[in-house]
């Protein structure tokens, strides 16, 4: 059985487009159950979902607000299934996306984690919308099942830079999601899940489709969609220390996976160049990007050495901080 977990807080309209593509998967409903953590609604969401009484739903209302995080957190409850799946209230699962990723899982038992490509935009019809996975080249799709099954370096890497892949495209085993604590870090906020998908990925094996399956709603009060780079920069750079602290412990060079990947891609990739100058310290980013054509960012312009650059942004990120916990 999979058990997908559902947070939601005063979003009902969008929590009925959720469930509706839960009613339409084609996976028998006996396989699998929803668990919809509400987080004290104050809306119409429990009349919401009592018109799904086709799905087999678990309502979790709590009584009062325990934060995002903390109701994300809260899955870890639920580990009482094989197989689990994360879905924001907010966004959308093709019909055959949990029939699809349980059989590929169930053929693959070394395998921890299947998951699927993505779109993101502000419906599955707009013009804006587009894929949001991070594509690093159809070198690493094995032709004889036109999967991407991951190194654990490639997925240190791609985790360590961008959500390579997005934890609501994906089926996990339960079992890799143990023992995660805590399974979600506020520290790391607005980006919690792509510090979570690279613990996952140090241990246990990771393939994925290019097919996207899973839609992303990109409106005006979710976390991060939409926003820049220097939007989330701070969080970025702390992730990815986080990160490289982990493939170190693992054995595992992320600099040189990223100097082959620049070598042999045989490709302009400045979109993945420009994620690294975001992500890692001035000093590493150079010497991965040696030679490698990509945009600038603002302080590197300045004549000014590494260390005082990384100091700059270090006290750029302790100020966005304080702006964001003001604002929350």
């Amino acid at each position: 059985m999979i058990t997908v977990y559902l947070p939601t807080f005063n979003r009902g309209p969008r929590l009925r487009e959720a469930l509706t593509s839960l009613g339409l998967q084609t996976l028998p409903r006996d396989r699998f159950r929803v668990i919809v953590a509400d987080n004290a609604s104050t809306d119409d969401t429990g009349e919401v979902i009592r018109g799904f009484a086709d799905i087999p739903i678990v309502h979790i209302r709590r009584d009062r607000n325990v934060g995002l995080v903390a109701n994300w957190c809260r899955a870890a409850d639920f580990f009482d299934s094989e197989y689990f799946q994360f879905l924001s209230d907010d966004d959308l699962l093709a019909p055959y996306h949990l029939e699809f990723c349980l059989r590929q899982l169930e053929a693959r038992r070394d395998v921890g984690v299947f998951g699927t490509g993505v779109i993101y935009g502000e419906g599955i019809w707009e013009p804006d919308t587009r894929r949001g996975d991070l594509r690093l080249g159809d070198s690493l799709l094995d032709r004889r099942d036109f999967c991407c099954h991951w190194s654990r370096e490639g997925w240190l890497a791609a985790h360590s830079v961008y959500s390579a892949v997005n934890i609501n495209a994906c089926v996990f085993r339960t079992a890799a999601l143990r023992g995660i604590e805590p399974l979600f870090d506020a520290a790391v906020s607005p980006i919690i899940d792509r510090w979570l998908m690279a613990q996952v990925g140090a241990r246990t094996s990771c393939v994925t489709s290019p097919w996207p399956t899973c839609a992303l709603r990109v409106h005006g009060d979710n976390a991060v969609h939409g926003t820049g780079l220097e939007d989330i920069e701070d969080v970025a750079r702390d992730v990815a220390r986080r990160v490289l602290d982990l493939a170190g412990g693992c054995g595992v060079d992320l600099a040189g996976f990223w100097k082959r990947f620049f070598r042999d891609s045989g490709r302009d990739r400045r979109d993945v160049a420009d994620l690294i100058r975001h992500a890692y310290g001035a000093d590493l980013a150079a010497a991965i990007l040696e030679g490698v054509d990509s945009p600038s960012r603002r302080l590197d312009r300045w004549p000014l050495p590494p260390g005082l650059k990384d100091g700059l942004r270090e006290w750029r990120a302790r100020w966005r901080r304080r702006l964001r916990a003001r604002a929350e």
